[in-house]
């Protein structure tokens, strides 16, 4: 009998320890890293449009600080989420391993990616310093990174 109890437990274990396998493997085969250049460059392309959103939205906080349609409180916020998910975005691009040939894929987006977040800390410090005016200044100055962001978001497009 008492093998009979440790038989009737073991099945539900067994069921669910496979059921626990194959959702793990589902995972990991949704958020597997890119294996190919083209997987790759598809990573680069959305890390890319992420921060060039990123900087133009930074850009529109310290427009409406200069019309003043937003206070520096508020722009400050925005600006740190800016900051945060332009580091994000960067951090897990730069996680994955790139495959043979992507070298200088790699190179561009975190280039960009280190240019990206240092502009975006310089604003981020200069609205928690209170100086609304370098905010502007610093807002107006991301246009030529924005036009970089877009020109390699079309060069590594798969």
């Amino acid at each position: 009998m008492q093998s009979r109890g440790v038989s009737t437990l073991a099945r539900p274990v067994a069921l669910l320890a496979a059921a626990a396998l194959v959702a793990c493997a589902c995972l990991w085969y949704l958020v597997r890293p890119p294996r190919t250049v083209g997987e790759y460059r598809q990573e680069a392309h959305q890390t890319l449009a992420s921060l060039a959103s990123e900087v133009a939205t930074a850009r529109m906080w310290a427009d409406h600080l200069d019309r003043g349609d937003a206070p520096l409180t508020t722009t400050r916020l925005g600006l740190a989420e800016m900051e945060s998910d332009a580091t994000e975005a960067v951090r897990q691009f730069e996680a994955y391993q790139p495959p043979v040939g992507a070298a200088s894929v790699r190179a561009r987006v975190s280039g960009l990616g280190g240019r990206s977040v240092a502009a975006l800390a310089q604003l981020r410090i200069a609205a928690r310093s209170g100086r609304p005016e370098e905010v502007v200044r610093r807002g107006r100055d991301l246009r030529g990174l924005s036009r970089d962001l877009e020109a390699a978001t079309r060069a590594v497009a798969p």
